[in-house]
């Protein structure tokens, strides 16, 4: 999206809600926009709130995985990280995934 443009598909996923709250793309929309945006806690509810309706919507836990580690709640991310490697053991992100969270593990640990 480009620059001003961000408050504009906000406020058009958040009417997408309103008006059908059974789409997946808003909610996962609104939680990278929000994650994009530095709005930690408001992206980790647009993934909760999709992942109360579809528990296995891997794109949810990948976004509630990067939504913590900037929290920093490693547990939080850790869960989040397990269940994405339960739902999809060879998804080719899971590597690099796991070698985020082990930097930001490490920098807790110092």
């Amino acid at each position: 999206l480009r620059l001003g443009r961000t408050d504009e598909a906000i406020e058009s996923f958040e009417r997408a809600l309103e008006t059908d709250f059974r789409e997946q793309e808003p909610y996962l929309a609104l939680a990278n926009l929000e994650l994009r945006r530095g709005n930690i806690e408001t992206s980790l509810d647009y993934s909760r709130r999709a992942l109360e309706v579809w528990p296995d919507l891997l794109p949810a836990h990948f976004l509630r995985f990067h939504a913590s580690l900037e929290l920093p709640d490693l547990e939080q991310a850790r869960r989040a990280l397990d269940t994405a490697r339960l739902l999809a053991p060879d998804h080719p992100n899971l590597a690099e995934l796991e070698r985020l969270f082990d930097q930001f593990a490490e920098m807790e640990r110092e």
